[in-house]
């Protein structure tokens, strides 16, 4: 419209100025300019019209889009034609074996390793860890120390040869009782199923976010060990005291679950706990009553070691 203005104005100072020239070469000048106008004036119209249109459609778009999101909302179906940027999902990842992801988001990844990327949604408003193709499992998000918003993908891997993809949700615990539960795809009897497959008591970070010597990293974070399992804490009960101590976690197909590795393999506990002593106590070098032993005498402080 702005230029249809601008071309009255010019077809107004026109016929000021030409008031004393030739009358046919004035009507010349005027037809032509009516008919640049009436042209200008068709198409803005036109585009008016067509621009009216495209925000009808965009409407139409916009509204069935809220409808399916509703339903999707609704049912807890995985929807496979959602799209949303890695980048905008994706917190962090070592590009190896750790991925941090936003909750009630859909992310693509290859989770049986078969070269296909499964359709997963950590979905915290009705309670559901979705994969397109699988029964979800319910997940009990009325829980205040539940990790809502964000959940893990690890590509596992131990000493006994194991390799499998799972997913992480950590619990903070009521008393900073960390449990991270895992979940794969498995097929155990011959049929591919999607389940829990054990748990850590702690955090899974990526290694350079742990510190050994730091005492809240040793008792809390867990981290992957590539072709060893996951060494993490575990709190050992000898009464009245609780202690932590560290272990590997490896997966074990007869359970379908990881377990720590003392129950099967009798490896000892990686401690850092100072105590000190009630009583006068014997201490032996080996697991043995007739290996070399040392009395130690109440009130000495000790630390484990394992």
């Amino acid at each position: 419209m702005k230029r249809v203005l601008s071309l009255l104005s010019i077809f107004i100072l026109v016929i000021s100025l030409m008031g004393c020239s030739n009358s046919k070469e004035i009507q010349k000048s005027e037809d032509e300019i009516r008919a640049e106008i009436k042209a200008e004036l068709e198409a803005e119209l036109e585009a008016e019209k067509n621009k009216e249109i495209e925000n009808e459609i965009a409407s139409q778009e916009e509204k069935q889009e809220e409808v399916n999101k509703e339903s999707a909302k609704q049912t807890g179906a995985v929807d496979e034609n959602q799209k949303t940027s890695t980048n905008d999902i994706l917190i962090e990842t070592n590009g190896s074996n750790y991925y941090k992801y936003k909750a009630n988001e859909l992310v693509a990844f290859d989770l049986d390793g078969d070269g296909s990327e499964e359709k997963i949604k950590y979905n915290t408003i009705n309670g559901k860890l979705e994969i397109g193709g699988y029964e979800a499992i319910d997940i009990d998000i009325t829980s205040p120390s539940l990790e809502k918003d964000h959940f893990i993908i690890i590509k596992f891997s131990d000493k006994f040869n194991t390799k499998m993809n799972m997913i992480g949700i950590l619990d903070y615990g009521p008393s900073a009782d960390y449990l991270t539960t895992l979940y794969s795809i498995v097929e155990p009897m011959g049929e591919k199923c999607f389940v829990s497959v054990g748990m850590v008591t702690a955090e899974i970070v990526l290694p350079e976010q742990y510190d050994e010597n730091n005492d809240y990293d040793f008792n809390y974070k867990a981290v992957l060990i590539e072709n060893e399992g996951i060494e993490a804490p575990v709190r050992l009960s000898v009464l009245p005291q609780t202690w932590f101590g560290r272990n590997l976690f490896t997966y074990y197909s007869t359970y379908v679950s990881l377990i720590d590795s003392i129950y099967k393999y009798e490896t000892d506990y990686v401690t850092k706990s100072e105590l000190k002593v009630e009583k006068d106590i014997i201490a032996y070098s080996e697991k043995d009553l007739n290996s070399n032993n040392i009395i130690i005498k109440a009130g000495q402080r000790v630390k484990l070691v394992a």
